[in-house]
């Protein structure tokens, strides 16, 4: 795990628990690019006080309100064949940008 986040050069890794997150906290030191933890399930982080532990909610509510300070950007749900068939993958696209881009 700690090579993939590292030679992915990650700002940020999504965890499902408190298990996980003390897995990525053993190893920050060694992860100095990773900016934000963000976290599915927070139970069990209430004492946690390092500033990059975020949970998904804040996260969705960021994109909720950054999509409503931002009329010229729309989102849309998709199937791209290089998914799994089934599994929906998020696209943002900012209309301010070129065609093709």
């Amino acid at each position: 795990m700690k090579y993939v986040i590292r030679h992915a050069e990650a700002a940020f890794v999504v965890c499902e628990d408190q298990e996980q997150v003390d897995k990525i906290l053993e190893v920050s030191e060694e992860l100095p690019l990773v900016e934000h933890i963000v976290v599915m399930d927070m139970r069990g982080l209430r004492r946690y006080d390092d500033p990059r532990i975020v949970s998904f909610e804040v996260v969705e509510a960021m994109g909720s309100e950054w999509r409503r300070s931002s009329p010229r950007c729309s989102t849309s749900w998709s199937r791209p064949p290089t998914r799994r068939p089934g599994l929906p993958h998020l696209h943002l696209r900012d209309h301010r940008l070129p065609k093709g881009r």
